[in-house]
């Protein structure tokens, strides 16, 4: 995707195998709550495992916390969070 200058590779939100086929994701049934308070809608993106599972206040907790930045699905380590509008 190419915006002004800018150059971004896009990758599929979810899995991290290159060879899976692309698959569409049925938005009816998915979950569009945090797993961490399972009260915010999930609008956060954690990179680099693409885990779309966490709410904006949970994801402003990860960042402040010095000791826990691990995905809570696979505790990866979190290098940075996209914000992502479903």
């Amino acid at each position: 995707m190419e915006m002004g200058t800018n150059t971004w590779v896009l990758k599929p939100i979810f899995g991290n195998d290159e060879h899976e086929k692309l698959k569409t994701i049925n938005l009816n049934s998915f979950k569009n709550e945090c797993i961490m308070c399972f009260d915010e809608k999930t609008d956060i993106m954690m990179y680099p495992c693409r885990h779309l599972s966490i709410g904006f206040e949970c994801a402003q907790r990860l960042r402040n916390s010095p000791k826990c930045r691990e995905c809570p699905v696979c505790r990866a380590t979190i290098e940075r969070f996209v914000r992502i509008n479903i």
